[in-house]
């Protein structure tokens, strides 16, 4: 009877060290393969935001029609690096009041 807690405690330490060591090593492999990456700042429309250096940044009324303004637009860009995309989006529009 003494030993079934003490084999119930030791798998469950087995388990526990396991999951971490899995961790621990998943996050240095991702801090140190993941190479730095310098970024950008937009800001215009009374808004800003940082993207990565070389996003392709365009910008366009609602729907697609006419200019951004300060009071709605879009604001849309992309990255190509390595064959996978990255894109953004931003949309504002005007506050509705209740």
């Amino acid at each position: 009877m003494t030993d079934e807690p003490k084999s119930w405690i030791n798998k469950n330490v087995i388990a526990l060290s396991i999951i971490i060591v899995a961790i621990v090593a998943s996050a240095y492999l991702y801090l140190n393969t993941t190479p730095a990456r310098d970024y950008e700042t937009y800001s215009r429309f009374g808004f800003s935001f940082e993207h990565p250096e070389g996003m392709e940044l365009w910008e366009q009324g609602m729907g697609g029609i006419g200019i951004a303004t300060t009071t709605a637009g879009i604001v849309q860009g992309t990255l190509v690096e390595d064959e996978i995309p990255e894109i953004i989006g931003v949309i504002w529009i005007p506050f509705e009041s209740s």
